[in-house]
């Protein structure tokens, strides 16, 4: 290919000795060459000496300065070095450096990710279950409350079992808003408390319609997830998965 193009090149020289007012369309005709071509090879053509050969082989299309580097300027020694900053980096990123934008809206991604996950979670049943009632399990709703108890009076504590018997009364009877300026009223936020305790008051607040327990069981609906969960393991575990099962297509 680039012997072709070096006689062409040589041709288009020519031909210009020749006549150099020859026409740009008459000469892309006789060297079988597009119209750009030949106009890009003229102007080189006729800045180059006329006996340099050199110009013929064209010029090259590598970078003639090199990349720069735009990224950290720093060699390491070993591995658990280069780990290091980088699991710094990484912690800085996500849990303390804030961020702007439609998404994060100044909080930092670690902070949007735990306050945002429901929103993935209710778009995935809405989209697969439009029409189905969607139950928060009771036991599920009630470990969250153990969370907050512990975290607040210590694990074990008569004080904590007070606490989340009373806020099992308000939710049992539907009463969900109760449940949540309880929470709202506790200071919750500190650095001491677990992430469950943290995350309580916006799980109660996301799932208020799915917590009406009340208007769950006067329909007959379970609110809890016994029932789904003991008929898989009758029926999936204990049928399907004995072993010597076959199944034919």
């Amino acid at each position: 290919m680039e012997e072709q193009w070096i006689v062409d090149r040589a041709k288009l020289r020519e031909l210009l000795a020749q006549n150099p007012d020859r026409p740009r369309k008459e000469l892309a005709a006789i060297t079988g060459r597009s119209l750009g071509w030949v106009k890009k090879w003229v102007r080189r053509l006729r800045e180059a000496d006329l006996h340099d050969e050199r110009v013929l082989w064209g010029q090259s299309r590598a970078r003639k300065t090199p990349h720069q580097v735009t990224f950290r300027k720093k060699l390491y020694t070993s591995l658990d070095k280069l780990q290091a900053d980088l699991d710094e980096w990484l912690e800085q990123y996500n849990r303390e450096r804030s961020h702007g934008g439609k998404y994060c809206e100044g909080r930092t991604p670690l902070q949007t990710f735990r306050e945002t996950k429901h929103l993935a979670y209710q778009k995935m049943l809405e989209a697969n279950f439009p029409y189905a009632e969607q139950v928060v399990d009771w036991g599920h709703s009630v470990q969250h409350l153990w969370a907050v108890a512990d975290a607040l009076y210590g694990e074990g504590q008569p004080a904590a079992a007070r606490w989340v018997a009373q806020r099992k009364d308000e939710l049992w009877t539907g009463d969900v808003e109760r449940v949540i300026r309880a929470l709202d009223a506790l200071d919750l936020d500190c650095p001491s408390c677990p992430d469950g305790a943290r995350q309580a008051p916006g799980y109660f607040r996301h799932n208020r319609k799915r917590m009406r327990y009340d208007h769950f069981r006067a329909q007959g609906y379970p609110i809890g997830s016994g029932t789904v969960e003991s008929g898989a393991k009758n029926v999936v575990q204990r049928r399907l998965k004995r072993s010597g099962r076959g199944w034919q297509p």
